[in-house]
């Protein structure tokens, strides 16, 4: 029988440590541990907090790029906000932008400049993706490691994607209904968007899109749905016609029954 593990937060010191003294090399087909995307080592006889055990430290590169993916969004929305208030407000107020940017004031005026920090971002960067596993069972494998704290991370990360993007952090409903109802959908929801990153991740990585950019591209399609009848309204874009070949929709049909339309309309 396995002894507990604990998982050790990214945010403590310990854990930084950790990242920072044996994560180097980690992504490398030696330390391979037989789930997709996920690497890791042991490093033995270890003590925390007065406990002697085992930590093993843990590199997944899905959660590397969705991390990644979640600090672009953030620096963009970020700043179009700055657009609008870098010009009428003082450094001291920007204090959530100031991890990632630099501000500079505009000689002669109130207002401000800013640049993206390249060092700040870069060590935002440098340790998504790591975690570390303290055990005190001396004969558990990677393998076991990783099973046990799979079986946790997987409905956290669940949660993540409700909360981050799909609005799902307080329910603002008055009644049960309402809130079954709503849920409903976010869970539908979550299952189309996990299976739209695993249809379009290599895509992804391939033109450096992150699925949120994705989507707007997609957005601007135009179609005509009938019962018995879906039409587009103008031709798709290639890179279009790529993301919906990804998922399985044959845009061929689309565009042959627009081009009809557009002949039938011409006569």
């Amino acid at each position: 029988m396995m002894h507990p593990i604990w998982s050790m937060p990214a945010y403590l010191d310990i854990t930084k440590k950790y990242i920072d003294d044996y994560g180097d090399g980690l992504f490398s087909p030696r330390y391979y541990v037989g789930h997709e995307g996920t690497y890791g080592k042991m490093i033995e006889d270890q003590e925390i907090f007065g406990i002697r055990g085992r930590v093993f430290l843990g590199l997944c590169t899905e959660a590397s790029s969705m991390l990644n993916e979640d600090l672009d969004d953030k620096i963009e929305r970020y700043m179009e906000e700055m657009e609008s208030i870098v010009k009428y407000t003082t450094v001291t107020k920007h204090k959530k932008y100031t991890g990632l940017f630099d501000f500079h004031e505009v000689e002669g005026s109130k207002g401000y400049t800013y640049e993206r920090n390249k060092e700040k971002i870069l060590d935002a960067r440098k340790r998504f993706g790591y975690f570390a596993v303290f055990t005190t069972d001396q004969h558990a494998t990677a393998q076991n490691i990783i099973d046990a704290y799979r079986n946790k991370d997987f409905d956290e990360k669940q949660f993540y994607e409700l909360k981050q993007y799909m609005d799902a952090r307080r329910p603002r409903v008055h009644s049960q209904s309402a809130f079954d109802g709503k849920y409903t959908i976010l869970v539908i929801a979550l299952i189309m968007r996990t299976w739209l990153k695993e249809k379009l991740g290599s895509y992804k990585k391939a033109h450096h899109l992150t699925l949120k950019r994705i989507m707007i591209k997609l957005s601007d399609i135009r179609m005509f749905v009938d019962d018995d009848e879906i039409r587009l309204l103008k031709s798709l874009t290639a890179e279009q016609r790529d993301i919906l070949a990804l998922c399985g929709i044959d845009h061929d049909q689309l565009e042959m029954q627009y081009r009809e339309a557009l002949l039938d309309k011409q006569n």
